[in-house]
């Protein structure tokens, strides 16, 4: 990704004291996409790399795991669904998926 930042001028993020940058949980940023307004995180854990794409507008996330044996799964929770305490729990515990609220992609 390119490493840069999005202008929170031009399209406001939601409230970063309920939903934290990432970086501050371990996850190193990657780039942003002013277009589809999403920042991009990547973090290593036991099961492989994975991948956090933050629509930071509207708190969609999508967290995406390279796993060596099961390939690419996804993970999905959308906007204001998403509340601040699972949000939390996402970026602390990437492979957090039994809240129905976070579903899952294969």
């Amino acid at each position: 990704y390119n490493n840069i930042r999005p202008n929170y001028a031009l399209f406001s993020r939601i409230t970063p004291r309920l939903y934290p940058d990432a970086s501050n949980f371990g996850w190193k940023f990657t780039g942003s996409c002013d277009n589809g307004r999403a920042e991009f995180f990547e973090r290593e854990t036991e099961h492989g790399r994975v991948f956090l794409d933050f629509y930071f507008t509207t708190g969609t996330i999508k967290v995406v795991l390279d796993h060596p044996i099961e390939g690419e799964i996804q993970l999905f929770a959308k906007g204001r669904s998403l509340l601040p305490d699972i949000y939390l729990k996402v970026i602390q515990n990437p492979l957090l998926h039994q809240d129905t609220k976070y579903r899952r992609r294969v």
